[in-house]
């Protein structure tokens, strides 16, 4: 009897179907995954905001201004002790929030506050000891998200705009300004960013977009 099997041809021709199959849907499933990195960094940033809103309804309604938190150690930098994060933290209860899945630094560094913390979330530090009432349009007032620095508004808001900064080309954290920082791959999340605004709500925006979004010392 003729034994059945696979002749050379038929292997090599299933072999590049297999091949190709691969190149299709292997990008797909990364960009999957990077959805949900980015949906999960959305959901900290959400969370993070409604801290800052419990925070400032306890506050008189007044934004935190970052100060030394009794109990803490002084940092590395006197003049830089004791970050935002320590305000929110009896907010937030939960160091992991503030770690973006697509992030530099893990939830050990974010407790330590010797840590100057870079390179996950920052802050619009325009809001800074602001009021509520001082905001006019809080929907439109970016005051949190991705960053590349833990004052997000640095480089004329830039360092939200380029959250990557192990990607940038060339230079400092202010070199954010040049629009070749502004490619995907010095993004954090698809070419963009998460971020939180003073109202309370979060959303993504392109990389592009973001420095017109950020405000000056007159608040939209």
């Amino acid at each position: 009897m003729r034994k059945s099997g696979f002749t050379l041809i038929e292997l090599l021709v299933v072999i590049a179907i297999i091949a190709i199959l691969a190149a299709i849907l292997f990008p797909v499933f990364a960009r999957a995954r990077a959805k949900a990195r980015q949906a999960s960094c959305l959901s900290n940033t959400k969370q993070v905001m409604t801290a800052f809103l419990m925070y400032n309804q306890d506050y008189d309604e007044q934004w935190l201004y970052d100060s030394v938190v009794p109990g803490k150690p002084l940092g590395s930098q006197a003049a830089n002790v004791c970050w935002w994060r320590f305000q929110l933290e009896p907010y937030l209860k939960n160091w992991g929030v503030l770690v973006c899945p697509d992030g530099l630094r893990d939830s050990v560094a974010a407790a330590d506050s010797t840590n100057q913390f870079h390179f996950n979330y920052g802050y619009n530090a325009n809001l800074r000891a602001r009021k509520d009432g001082d905001i006019r349009t809080p929907a439109e007032c970016v005051a949190f998200g991705d960053s590349s620095h833990w004052y997000g508004n640095l480089c004329n808001g830039l360092s939200f705009a380029w959250s990557r900064v192990d990607k940038r080309p060339a230079g400092n954290a202010c070199n954010a300004s040049q629009t070749a920082n502004w490619v995907d791959s010095c993004t954090r999340h698809n070419g963009g960013s998460n971020l939180g605004y003073a109202d309370g709500h979060a959303k993504w925006l392109a990389a592009q977009a973001i420095q017109s979004m950020m405000p000056g010392a007159a608040l939209p």
